[in-house]
C-alpha cells in the first residue's frame, strides 16, 4: 500500500511518518507532500490508497485538495487531519467521503487504531477485486471443459471448495453451478450471433462444455426464451 502525508510543519509530517513506519502494516512508499501542487505532482505519478491531508495548507486548502485527488484516483480513501473542530469542516468532509476525521494533537492509540482499521478496509476491498478477474478468467480459460467444477476452480486457485464458494456467492451473488451457466450461455449466445449459418448447435454445445447439444438447447432455452436454432436463425436474419 502507498500512503501519502500532506501537512505543511515538517516536524508533524515527518512524526506522522515515524508512526506510521512503526505499525505492523504492509506499507510500500510513504509519500510526503507540503502543500496540495506536490501532493498533486505525487499523485500524477503514483497509485495511493490512503491520504492524510491536513485541513490549513498553503495555496489551497485540504478540502479542495480532496476533491482534486478522488477526480484524479477516485479509489483513494483520505482521513482529514485537523486543527479545528468546526461541524462545517466535519460535513463537508463526510461529504467528500473522507474515512476519519483527527484533530491534533493526535492521541497515538487513536492514531494507530484508526490507520489500521482503513489500512484493512482497503486491503479486504483490493482482494475482492482481483478475486472478480481471477476466477472470470479461469472460468472462461475452462469453458469446455465439461468436467470443469468448483473443485478444480479451487484447487487452482487455493482455496477450499466452501470458501470460494462463499466468496462467489458473495461477489456474484449467484452459485458457482449459475456463474458457470451464464457463462457458458453467453459465450453460446455470441458464436450463434457470429457464426449463425454455419455452426451446428453439437458444435456450440461443446465449445461451451455440454454435454451433449439436447442438454445444451434445454438450458439454452431456458435462459434466453428460445431454443439454439431459433435464435441462430434471428440473428442471420438480422444480419440481411
Amino acid at each position: 500500500m502507498n500512503i501519502l502525508v500532506v501537512d505543511d510543519e515538517t516536524i508533524i509530517r515527518q512524526n506522522f511518518v515515524k508512526r506510521l513506519t512503526r505499525l505492523p502494516l504492509a506499507i510500500e512508499h510513504i509519500f510526503e507532500a507540503k502543500n496540495g501542487y506536490e501532493a498533486l505532482g505525487i499523485v500524477q505519478q503514483h497509485t495511493i490508497e490512503l491520504a492524510l491531508v491536513d485541513i490549513n495548507m498553503p495555496f489551497f486548502d485540504g478540502l479542495t485538495l480532496i476533491e482534486r485527488l478522488h477526480e484524479m484516483q477516485p479509489q483513494l480513501k483520505v482521513i482529514i487531519i485537523s486543527g479545528y473542530n468546526e461541524f462545517n469542516y466535519a460535513k463537508r468532509a463526510i461529504e467528500l467521503g473522507v474515512v476519519a476525521y483527527l484533530l491534533k494533537p493526535i492521541d497515538r492509540q487513536e492514531f494507530n487504531q484508526t490507520i489500521e482499521k482503513v489500512y484493512h478496509s482497503i486491503k479486504e476491498t483490493q482482494p475482492a477485486i482481483t478475486f472478480k478477474q481471477q476466477i472470470l478468467t479461469i472460468m472462461k480459460e475452462n469453458l469446455a471443459n465439461v468436467d470443469f467444477n468448483l473443485s478444480m476452480l479451487a484447487t487452482e486457485m487455493n482455496l477450499s471448495a466452501n470458501y470460494l464458494s462463499k466468496l462467489i456467492r458473495d461477489s456474484f451473488k449467484v452459485s458457482f453451478v449459475d456463474l458457470l451457466k451464464q457463462i457458458r450461455i453467453e459465450h453460446a449466445k455470441k458464436l450463434l450471433h457470429t457464426h449463425p449459418s454455419t455452426i451446428k448447435i453439437y458444435e456450440v454445445a461443446t465449445l461451451t462444455g455440454f454435454s451433449n447439444q439436447y442438454y445444451f438447447s434445454q438450458v439454452f432455452k431456458q435462459e434466453t426464451g428460445l431454443p439454439p436454432k431459433e435464435y441462430a436463425k434471428q440473428a442471420y436474419f438480422a444480419e440481411k
